[in-house]
């Protein structure tokens, strides 16, 4: 039997905590090696090695892909995974092989979309109003804490959860926990809609696709120019921290 090393590659240079990190419902890349004992390749080793995505209760629930080793080294470039668990920052990868060669590493999982800057002065959760919180499209979330990365100025901030939003809940239109269903966010799929057609005559404004909301402090941290309370930032990172 080989030893295989598996590397993920950084997709989101942000990743402090995990070996490895994705965007979800973005293709990434996944390389294997397979080593002898000693630690050199095995240049004799070809095989067809299965990738899975983990479950709340098994490493190997959802197969993502295949690798074709050949000469100790395979790549597969069109994996993907679209969601995480509950507030889970990360997602487990694992390669086997029908001998029961294998190899596993942590992703962190980040979702990428437009965030709006708000600062309201009522907020969903209760308690003292923190001065840098986010809002995040579904209710029970309060004081979870979230990751933000600008990649344009490379900084992150870590805020806590304080509000629901941007745009959903309202009226008939229902939470959008986009981390965990894997789907295309609501604000995105119904971005330029006027708001009070799709969820009721209490609910105004047009969508304007942002997908988190982030407080102003946020956005000064994380280097966003523009006037205050009507900047946002295209192409933002966050995955829970």
């Amino acid at each position: 039997m080989a030893i295989l090393e598996l590397t993920v590659p950084k997709v989101v240079t942000a990743e402090g905590t995990h070996p490895g990190s994705i965007i979800a419902r973005q293709n990434f890349t996944v390389s294997v090696i397979a080593r002898n004992s000693n630690g050199t390749i095995d240049t004799a080793y070809n095989s067809t090695l299965t990738v899975y995505a983990n479950s709340t209760s098994s490493d190997t629930a959802f197969t993502i892909g295949t690798i074709n080793m050949s000469s100790g080294r395979g790549t597969s470039s069109n994996l993907n995974i679209t969601s995480v668990y509950a507030t889970g920052s990360s997602r487990k990868i694992t390669v086997k092989a029908s001998n029961g060669d294998q190899a596993n590493k942590l992703v962190g999982v980040w979702f990428k979309g437009k965030a709006s800057e708000f600062n309201d002065t009522t907020v969903s959760c209760q308690g003292t109003l923190p001065s840098r919180y986010i809002a995040l499209p579904q209710t029970g979330h309060c004081s979870d804490n979230v990751i933000v990365h600008n990649t344009g100025t490379s900084k992150s901030v870590t805020a806590l959860v304080k509000d629901v939003g941007p745009w959903v809940p309202c009226g008939t239109c229902l939470a959008d926990p986009y981390w965990n269903t894997g789907t295309v966010p609501w604000a995105e799929t119904n971005k330029d809609k006027d708001r009070s057609k799709l969820c009721g005559s209490n609910c105004k404004y047009t969508v304007n696709g942002a997908i988190i909301d982030l407080s102003k402090l946020i956005m000064d941290d994380l280097g966003v120019t523009g006037t205050a309370n009507t900047r946002s930032l295209n192409n933002a990172l966050w995955r829970w921290a």
